[in-house]
């Protein structure tokens, strides 16, 4: 199976939701990246960001052009080692209690067949989530990838980009299939977790302050379901519950950020182009946190400054620098964008120190641009260093 056909799969399980331009979700990506014929400047929290727009030909000509520009700087990359006894003076927090406690009890999990491919048995899991994650109908679906191999396996589980492209994760099924002898949960998410459009139509600050903790809600259900869909998983007799790795891109990296503070079992965890500190991530990412603030900003008469106070409280509970890690740092890989234009360095640098400094490879270019390492455009680097990390760590 290819990454375009894993990705296709993904696509197939529901019919596209229709196109909501405030939140993002459901709409197809320009080919021009901003409004036609214009330069204009776009206020955001922390400054502005100029936008130069074409049209027709010209516009896919520029796009191919930034395009293989970023490419290039996506070939580009540090990789700093992780260098036992040499934690950060954060690290303690390891120590912290649970911060995501949950009733442990059977998980009913809907089972659809979709067949057989060479060397595994392909499943479709959905159970009901335990609160509101988002999703159609409150409900988590996972492809499972069942090794036929004799014996227990290792099991590494996937998370989406929530609501955002499906090709990460898609491409990384595709890469491990390929190796074979390892099982494979991936969880779909085609909508996003974060609520955007409702966060940025609240008419007054308590209300976009209540409306955000009820997204922190979301982001703890998330961590919790992928702790029962982890139970269920360690019954399986085809795995082998001390070999279980994580995966996260973008934003999905706070819940697996969540799971390694609280779900000490895990192997291995690998985090892409995440960080720490979210109310900067909120206060700096352009999409929808950018149009969230360029709606609530002006409304309140906030200032950047004070919209970082308002938001920081609230997302206090999710924010990693301040739940730390129960998982040794060399078993955890970070790849992070050095030019990086929504996860600000402070964020970045925070969950690298908290985490205790694990191999840290840095892509030198931006937040999207990075992804192109795993795309051929970007000579694949970075998903062939994931896939080697979890060969590495899970043998």
């Amino acid at each position: 199976m290819t990454g375009g056909e894993e990705v296709d799969r993904a696509r197939s399980v529901r019919p596209q939701p229709p196109c909501d331009r405030r939140g993002r979700q459901g709409c197809p990506r320009p080919r021009c990246l901003l409004a036609p014929g214009v330069l204009r400047r776009g206020p955001g929290s922390t400054g502005h960001r100029w936008r130069l727009c074409f049209r027709g030909a010209v516009a896919r000509v520029v796009v191919l052009i930034a395009t293989i520009s970023s490419a290039a700087c996506a070939t580009d990359r540090t990789e700093v080692p992780y260098v036992r006894g040499q934690l950060s003076a954060t690290h303690h927090l390891r120590e912290v209690a649970d911060p995501f406690p949950y009733e442990r009890a059977p998980l009913r999990v809907s089972n659809h067949s979709e067949g057989e491919r060479k060397g595994y048995v392909v499943k479709l899991l959905r159970f009901p989530s335990v609160g509101e994650n988002g999703q159609e109908d409150n409900v988590v679906t996972v492809r499972y990838y069942e090794s036929t191999a004799p014996g227990r396996r290792p099991l590494v589980v996937i998370l989406p980009i929530w609501g955002g492209s499906p090709y990460p994760p898609a491409i990384v099924v595709s890469d491990l299939l390929g190796q074979g002898g390892v099982n494979i949960m991936r969880v779909l998410g085609e909508d996003a977790v974060m609520d955007w459009s409702a966060l940025g139509s609240m008419p007054t600050p308590d209300a976009f302050r209540e409306t955000l903790r009820r997204m922190v809600e979301r982001v703890r259900t998330t961590v919790i379901d992928v702790r029962r869909l982890l139970d269920w998983a360690e019954s399986r007799p085809a795995v082998d519950a001390r070999r279980i790795g994580l995966i996260g891109f973008s934003e999905s990296t706070l819940q697996v950020a969540g799971l390694m503070a609280s779900h000490a079992q895990l192997a291995a965890a690998v985090l892409v182009m995440g960080g720490a500190h979210p109310h900067e991530i909120l206060a700096a990412c352009y999409g929808p946190p950018e149009a969230v603030r360029n709606e609530i900003m002006p409304r309140f008469g906030w200032t950047p400054e004070e919209f970082v106070d308002a938001i920081e409280p609230v997302l206090r509970p999710i924010d990693p620098a301040r739940l730390g890690s129960r998982v040794e740092p060399e078993r955890v890989l970070i790849v992070d964008a050095e030019r990086d234009d929504c996860v600000p360095r402070s964020a970045r640098e925070a969950l690298w120190d908290v985490i205790g400094r694990p191999t840290r490879v840095s892509v030198r270019s931006t937040h999207a641009g990075a992804f192109l390492g795993m795309t051929f455009l970007g000579g694949n680097h970075v998903r062939h260093r994931i896939v080697e990390f979890l060969g590495q760590t899970l043998r």
